[in-house]
């Protein structure tokens, strides 16, 4: 009988450690999600339009066909980029995620209700899209302005 018991405790102790291991994990898990959902934002309008103001002041001196394209590209990805909706959504959204985050913590062996994100990940796919066609039209900006000054680099001082 003595060791059946031991055979018993030793079942009991695996399980039990099992079962604590399954629970961690689960609660690592959701707080990982957590930070990562409220890091969530769409804020990065403000660095561009700083960054445009400095771009547009060569307008004047570039006065070329080509630099008045990319500078005129640039105003209008801005313009077309909406942080709003995407921010509006996240907020919408969550209320729905906390739920579910809370959900789990109280009955983490329960399977939670599946949320259908596919209007928030369109959005979010618009906007990085955007966002990486601002960026690529900076960098061509950029450039239009460094082949610009690089005939003037070399210039002595006047010193």
């Amino acid at each position: 009988m003595e060791k059946e018991a031991d055979l018993l405790n030793a079942y009991h102790s695996y399980f039990n450690e099992a079962y604590r291991e399954f629970i961690s994990d689960i609660s690592d898990s959701v707080e990982s999600l957590r930070r990562q959902w409220r890091a969530l934002n769409y804020n990065s309008l403000n660095a561009v339009i700083e960054k445009q103001a400095l771009l547009i002041q060569y307008t004047q001196l570039l006065n070329s066909d080509a630099f008045t394209l990319l500078v005129t590209r640039l105003n209008e990805l801005i313009d077309s980029t909406n942080e709003i909706v995407p921010n509006k959504l996240a907020g919408q959204f969550s209320r729905k995620v906390n739920q579910v985050f809370n959900s789990k913590e109280r009955k983490p062996h329960e399977i939670v209700q599946s949320i259908d994100f596919s209007i928030l990940l369109r959005n979010h796919s618009d906007y990085q899209r955007n966002l990486s066609a601002i960026s690529e039209t900076i960098d061509r900006i950029r450039e239009a302005i460094r082949l610009f000054k690089e005939p003037y680099r070399d210039f002595p001082d006047k010193n």
